[in-house]
C-alpha cells in the first residue's frame, strides 16, 4: 500500500501514471462487479437531473456540449491537487485524486447497475458490461476516464502546502509550476476527452 502512495507522488510522471492505470483497472471494475451482484438494476437513474439535460442534433455542437460538462469535472480534479490530502508518509497526497477515485466509483456503480440515461438497449450480462469500455471506436467512457487520470497525475505535485518529515510548510502559486512534459500530458489528456465526446455524440445520435 506504502508503494503504490509513493508512487502516484513520484516525481517521475510516468510511474504516476502507470500506478495510476493500476489502481484504476482494480477500482473500476471491483467497483462493477460488486454492483452489479449487490445493487438494484438502474439504481442512479434519475438520481442527477443534470445526467438529463438533452444535446444538440448537430454533431459537433454536441460532441463540444459534452465535453465542456465533462471537462468540468477534470477542472476540480486538477484544482484540487492544489490542495493535499493529510497522510502519515513523507508526502500528502494530492486531494485531486480522491475526487477522481469518486468519479471512478460512480462510473462503476453506473456501469454495474446499467444506470444509462442515453443508452436505449437492454441491460447485457456482466462479461459484456466488463469488455464494452475496450471498444474504443463506439464507446466513450475509456477516453474520458484516461483522459481525467492523465490530467490528475501530471497535476499531482502542484500542491501549495509540502511537507517534509513532521514539517509542514507553503509555498507561492508560482513555485507550483507545471513542467512542459506534466503540460503536454494535460494537452494530451484533454484531447482524449474531446475525442471521447465526439463519440459519445456520435452514439447519442444514432441512437435517436
Amino acid at each position: 500500500m506504502r508503494f503504490l502512495k509513493n508512487n502516484v507522488i513520484s516525481e517521475k510522471l510516468y510511474i504516476r501514471v502507470i500506478t495510476l492505470v493500476i489502481i484504476f483497472l482494480m477500482l473500476f471494475y471491483g467497483v462493477v462487479i460488486i454492483s452489479y451482484y449487490l445493487l438494484p438494476e438502474g439504481i442512479l437513474l434519475d438520481k442527477n437531473s443534470v445526467l438529463d439535460w438533452e444535446t444538440s442534433n448537430n454533431l459537433f455542437i454536441s460532441a463540444i456540449q459534452i465535453f465542456a460538462f465533462n471537462l468540468i469535472s477534470a477542472v476540480v480534479v486538477a484544482f484540487a491537487n492544489f490542495i493535499p490530502f493529510p497522510s502519515r508518509t513523507r508526502a500528502f497526497m494530492p486531494l485531486g485524486y480522491w475526487c477522481l477515485i469518486v468519479l471512478y466509483i460512480l462510473n462503476g456503480i453506473t456501469l454495474g447497475t446499467w444506470s444509462f440515461t442515453a443508452v436505449q438497449m437492454e441491460a447485457p450480462g456482466l462479461s459484456e458490461r466488463l469488455l464494452r469500455m475496450f471498444d474504443i471506436f463506439n464507446r466513450s467512457g475509456l477516453w474520458e476516464m484516461i483522459g481525467q487520470l492523465l490530467i490528475a497525475s501530471a497535476s499531482a505535485r502542484i500542491a501549495i502546502v509540502k511537507k517534509d518529515g513532521i514539517d509542514i510548510y507553503g509555498r507561492s502559486i508560482k513555485e507550483a509550476h507545471l513542467t512542459r512534459q506534466e503540460i503536454a500530458v494535460i494537452i494530451f489528456g484533454i484531447c482524449l476527452m474531446l475525442i471521447g465526446s465526439f463519440i459519445e455524440s456520435n452514439a447519442i445520435i444514432q441512437s435517436l
